[in-house]
C-alpha cells in the first residue's frame, strides 16, 4: 500500500506539471502567433501603403496652369499651401471636404484649386505666389511653381518665335518682286488617282518650273532651275486667266508652278481629274539658299502654300490631310541632310467652302524648327558647314470621297529662314 500511494502521488504530481506546462506554454504560444499574425498583415499593409505612395503622380503643365493625376491610383488631396514671394504661407486644411482626382483626370490649380479655397481672389494674384504645395492624404508633396509658364514660353519664343521682320531670310511675302534667290529653284510633282490598296489607275509625274509676277515692272519671271529669265504674256498659256500673279489679293505675289511647252510656252500645273481618292506630291527646292556655319544654333523656317482650287463639284479638303516635310541638304554632298516634319495649319479663305464650280482658296501656313544643339542627330549639318539646298515636300491625300472633278494648283507664298545666312 505504501508503494501504491507513492506511486500515486508521483502520477498526480506529473499530471499538475504538465497541466502548468499547458496552462504557461499555449498561451503563450498563441500569443506570438497572433504577434506574428499581426506584424505580417501589417507589413503587408505598410508595404500596399508605402507602394500606392510611390505610385503617386502629379504632373503639371505650366502652359494652361493644369494638373493631372498620372497615377493608376483616386489621389486625395487633403491640404493645400501657397508660399508667397514675401515669405508668408496660406494653408488651407481640407481633410473633411478633400479634392479627390481620379485617374488620368486634369484640374486647373487656378479655377479648380485655388480660388475656391479662397487662396487667390484673381488671376494676378499669381504673381505674388512663389510655390504651391499639395499634400495627399498618403503623405506626398508635389510643389508648384506657377511661373514655369513664363520661363517655358520664353524659351519657345526664343526657339520658334523670332520678332519679325526677318531681314536677311525674307524671301518671299514682300510687297514687291523679290527675286532674292539668284540660284536655280528646282520643282517636281507626282500625281495618282483613284488609289485603292496601292494601285493607281491615274499616274503622272515629272519636273516643273516656278514664275513669279514683278508688278513694278509688269514682267513675268521664269526659274529654269539655274536662272530667273523674263517672258512675255504671250508665252504664259493659262497662267494670266487663273490668276493675275496675287492669288489672294493680298499685295504679295507667289511663286506659281507651271510646265513648260514645246514650242517655249508655259501652262499652270494643275492637278486635274475625275477621282474619288487622290495623292499629291510637290516638292520645291531652292539649291545653294542657306548658309549653315559651325556655331549655328536653331534654324526656324516659316513658310506658306495657297492651294488655288477649280471647278470643284464638292469641297475636297473635308476628307483631305495636308504635311509638309522641311529638308536640308548639303548641296556638295546630298547624303549629308537632315528633316522634320513642320506644324501645318490649314484655313480656309472664307466660311461655307462649298461654293460649286467656283474659285476657292485655301491657306497652309506651318513652321519648322531644326535644333541643331539639341540633337544628335542634327549635329551633321554643323560638322559640315557650307551651303544647303532646302527642300519643301508637300503632300496632299484624299480618300473616301466620292467621285468628283478635281482641278487644283499649289502656290507659295512667303518663305523665311531664321537663324541661318542666305545666299542671295
Amino acid at each position: 500500500m505504501r508503494f501504491n500511494r507513492k506511486a500515486q502521488a508521483e502520477i498526480i504530481g506529473a499530471i499538475l506539471a504538465v497541466s502548468i506546462l499547458f496552462l504557461i506554454i499555449i498561451p503563450l504560444l498563441y500569443t506570438y502567433s497572433g504577434a506574428i499574425t499581426s506584424m505580417s498583415r501589417t507589413y503587408v499593409n505598410r508595404s500596399a501603403f508605402e507602394i500606392e505612395k510611390r505610385s503617386e503622380n502629379i504632373r503639371f503643365n505650366p502652359l494652361n496652369l493644369t494638373i493631372t493625376n498620372d497615377s493608376p491610383l483616386k489621389i486625395t488631396i487633403i491640404r493645400v499651401w501657397v508660399v508667397l514671394n514675401n515669405g508668408d504661407v496660406r494653408i488651407k486644411d481640407i481633410t473633411q471636404t478633400p479634392i479627390i482626382m481620379e485617374p488620368h483626370t486634369t484640374l486647373n490649380i487656378t479655377e479648380d484649386i485655388l480660388k475656391p479655397l479662397g487662396l487667390i481672389q484673381n488671376d494676378e494674384d499669381l504673381e505674388n505666389i512663389d510655390n504651391v504645395i499639395l499634400v495627399t492624404r498618403r503623405g506626398n508633396t508635389f510643389t508648384i511653381n506657377p511661373h514655369e509658364r513664363e520661363e517655358l514660353t520664353n524659351i519657345i519664343t526664343e526657339i520658334i518665335e523670332p520678332q519679325p521682320p526677318f531681314t536677311s531670310g525674307n524671301l518671299l511675302g514682300e510687297k514687291e518682286f523679290i527675286n532674292k534667290a539668284t540660284h536655280g529653284i528646282n520643282l517636281t510633282y507626282d500625281f495618282k488617282a483613284n488609289c485603292l490598296d496601292f494601285i493607281c489607275l491615274y499616274e503622272d509625274s515629272g519636273t516643273g518650273y516656278v514664275m513669279q509676277y514683278d508688278p513694278a515692272t509688269d514682267t513675268w519671271y521664269v526659274n529654269n532651275g539655274i536662272e530667273w529669265f523674263t517672258v512675255s504674256e504671250s508665252q504664259i498659256q493659262d497662267v494670266t486667266s487663273d490668276t493675275d500673279g496675287d492669288a489672294d489679293n493680298n499685295g504679295v505675289y507667289e511663286l506659281i508652278p507651271v510646265l513648260s511647252e514645246d514650242d517655249n510656252t508655259y501652262k499652270l500645273l494643275k492637278f486635274s481629274h475625275f477621282t474619288g481618292n487622290f495623292v499629291i506630291q510637290q516638292n520645291v527646292t531652292f539649291n545653294k539658299l542657306v548658309h549653315i556655319k559651325r556655331d549655328a544654333d536653331t534654324i526656324t523656317i516659316y513658310f506658306k502654300f495657297i492651294i488655288v482650287s477649280k471647278r470643284i463639284s464638292i469641297n475636297i479638303l473635308s476628307n483631305s490631310s495636308v504635311s509638309i516635310d522641311v529638308l536640308l541638304k548639303n548641296s556638295d554632298n546630298p547624303s549629308i541632310f537632315i528633316s522634320n516634319k513642320a506644324y501645318v495649319q490649314v484655313t480656309p479663305m472664307e466660311v461655307g467652302f462649298d461654293i460649286g464650280f467656283g474659285d476657292t482658296l485655301t491657306l497652309v501656313e506651318g513652321y519648322v524648327v531644326f535644333p541643331l544643339k539639341s540633337f544628335a542627330s542634327y549635329n551633321i549639318v554643323t560638322e559640315n558647314p557650307g551651303d544647303y539646298d532646302l527642300e519643301f515636300i508637300y503632300t496632299h491625300k484624299v480618300k473616301g470621297l466620292k467621285p468628283s472633278l478635281i482641278e487644283l494648283s499649289i502656290y507659295m507664298e512667303y518663305l523665311a529662314v531664321v537663324g541661318a545666312e542666305i545666299n542671295y
